[in-house]
């Protein structure tokens, strides 16, 4: 049996596209370009059960991204259909004791507090992804130190080894997108200017006109 020293990241693409691609990156930083599997990246050709399930047993952490549209009218029903690809991930992870972590990483607003509501409408064969294991929440205000909580969880749970940079590499970019914000919201507040400016000479030009 080949060792167990990946790290399986499940998704569905219509819901957390955007999060789970960040996560993967990061977590591709912090053990290593060859240790994550995320299915757009990593699929390619052939089999796609086959190459899930070969990823899986490769896997000792399954990180579940859950966006707002993950359970929602949708595709709630999609996760009953036994030839959904996020349903086959999720129950191969939650039979496998073997596997060292099952993580519940919430995305794109979604809070603890719409983990009630949201177990009571999952199939039964699937609640224990929320009855057995803890969630986390990653969010847009808090991404440096979420994404720090999750990479020390994955750790903590299956003695990866984490990059000696991830810190460094972590502070730099919040910062880097700190800055990106205020320049963002200075921007706006420019245009909001310039926008006031447009309407006073206007309202001078309509005036002078009558």
């Amino acid at each position: 049996m080949s060792e167990r020293n990946a790290i399986f990241i499940s998704y569905r693409t219509d819901d957390a596209r955007g999060a789970s691609g960040r996560l993967y990156d990061w977590l591709r930083i912090a053990f290593g370009r060859d240790q994550v599997f995320r299915d757009v990246a990593n699929l390619g050709a052939g089999r796609w059960r086959q190459k899930i399930d070969e990823a899986l047993a490769r896997s000792c952490a399954v990180v579940a991204v859950i966006g707002p549209r993950w359970g929602n009218a949708d595709n709630l029903p999609r996760l009953a259909a036994p030839a959904d690809v996020v349903r086959h991930e999720l129950l191969t992870a939650l039979s496998d004791a073997d596997l060292a972590l099952v993580l519940p990483t919430l995305v794109e607003g979604l809070s603890r507090r719409d983990i009630g509501p949201l177990a009571a409408q999952l199939p039964t064969e699937l609640r224990p992804l929320f009855d057995e294991w803890n969630a986390i929440a990653l969010t847009e205000e808090g991404w440096e130190d979420d994404t720090r909580r999750i990479v020390r969880a994955i750790a903590d749970e299956t003695r990866l080894p984490v990059g000696p940079d991830l810190d460094t590499l972590l502070h730099d970019a919040g910062r880097a997108a700190q800055r990106l914000a205020e320049m963002e919201q200075e921007r706006n507040f420019q245009r909001d200017q310039i926008e006031a400016l447009r309407r006073t000479v206007d309202e001078l030009t309509a005036k002078l006109a009558d």
